[in-house]
């Protein structure tokens, strides 16, 4: 388990919503047997010491799309074992009929979109409700590529607009003032 992997939890998530029971080994193994899924450790690790988190409300998922062009997504929560909302075994439930059967859902996304695990290779997916074609998109690799693709949100910065000069081209400027001219006389 690497430091950079169990930071990133630890700034990304918000577990202050509800009481966390810390879960045993078996509890965790237990998921994973039970539902087929590929053994991570990372997910291992997330399930045991953390679940039914919410994202902090200013971090972003950020990935390449198929093109090469950065896309963020806002994730709400991310499931786990606990006994309370966000329950995975609910939510896999809830979602049998709708998502494949080689993917469990791991986290919620606004509108009613999803985070999926595959079970054999444990590479994330979105699945979007709302797409006819190609609903089902990979975003990492790996559940420990996912938590490090989270980065926070840079608040925009205030612009001091006293200080700003604007130059208008002098054709634009006569147009202003016919414009007004006409505006004025009607």
């Amino acid at each position: 388990m690497n430091d950079r992997f169990l930071n990133k939890l630890q700034e990304v998530l918000d577990d202050t919503l509800h009481d966390l029971t810390e879960k045993t080994d078996d509890q965790v193994k237990a998921f994973f047997d039970n539902y087929g899924v590929h053994y991570d450790e990372y997910y291992a690790y997330f399930l045991k010491h953390h679940g039914n988190d919410y994202v902090k409300d200013d971090y972003w998922f950020i990935c390449k799309d198929d093109d090469g062009n950065m896309e963020q997504y806002m994730v709400d929560m991310l499931f786990g074992l606990q006994d309370c909302l966000g329950n995975i075994f609910d939510e896999i439930k809830d979602w049998a009929d709708v998502v494949m059967d080689d993917v469990i859902p791991i986290a919620d996304l606004p509108g009613g979109d999803l985070a999926c695990m595959n079970k054999q290779d444990g590479s994330i997916w979105f699945w979007f409700h709302d797409r006819d074609e190609d609903n089902f998109v990979m975003v990492a690799e790996s559940f420990e590529e996912f938590i490090n693709g989270f980065e926070k949100e840079e608040n925009e910065k205030t612009i001091d607009l006293s200080t700003v000069k604007i130059e208008l081209d002098d054709d634009l400027v006569e147009s202003i003032k016919e414009f007004q001219k006409r505006t004025r006389n009607e």
